[in-house]
């Protein structure tokens, strides 16, 4: 069962910024974003952001994602409830040398939970019962002391899927595979 939110039930438009301007130092929290579209949260070319303490949820699209970072580096994601949004619950793909960091999220109900690649560090998340991957990581992240079960789509499906990048320290179990990798 999902977590329960206790903040008030407000309809928030979907956030979006894309990298026509770069905005720096923005801090996105305690919102209850859901029902949306596509998107939660939408940026591309974005540094330096802080998204925590948000409920996002049941965006509608097929693709649709909850936290959706594209080309962007020095993001903070933590303390996010993500779930029922078909596509990630969090993807982060991360470019250049500034890591960003995903940590202490709920990812519950998505198509895959989580989504990193690039400079980034996963760690400390509660993630379950999404239907493609728990965690998916590609091209350099560090994923670490994550608990990570019971996703549901049968042989398709894996705790961690890691292509590039180092797993350790994850509780992971009741998953069709639990660690996987494309490499040897």
């Amino acid at each position: 069962e999902h977590l329960k939110d206790a903040r008030p039930d407000v309809r928030l438009a979907a956030i979006n910024a894309s990298n026509f301007t770069t905005n720096t130092s923005t801090t996105i929290s305690n919102d209850l974003i859901y029902s949306n579209s596509s998107y939660g949260i939408y940026t591309i070319g974005q540094t330096g952001w802080l998204v925590t303490g948000n409920s996002i949820h049941d965006t509608s699209n097929s693709g649709g994602g909850g936290i959706v970072f594209l080309n962007c580096e020095n993001n903070t994601f933590t303390n996010n409830i993500l779930f029922n949004n078909p596509g990630f619950g969090i993807e982060a793909q991360v470019l250049g040398g500034y890591a960003s960091t995903i940590s202490g999220n709920t990812a519950d109900a998505n198509g895959t939970g989580i989504y990193a690649s690039g400079n980034a560090t996963v760690s400390g998340n509660i993630v379950f019962s999404n239907s493609a991957y728990g965690i998916q990581a590609a091209n350099g992240p560090l994923i670490v002391d994550n608990t990570v079960y019971k996703q549901t789509a049968g042989a398709a499906s894996m705790g961690i899927y890691i292509n590039g990048g180092e797993a350790q320290g994850n509780t992971v179990y009741d998953n069709y595979v639990g660690i996987g990798s494309d490499n040897g």
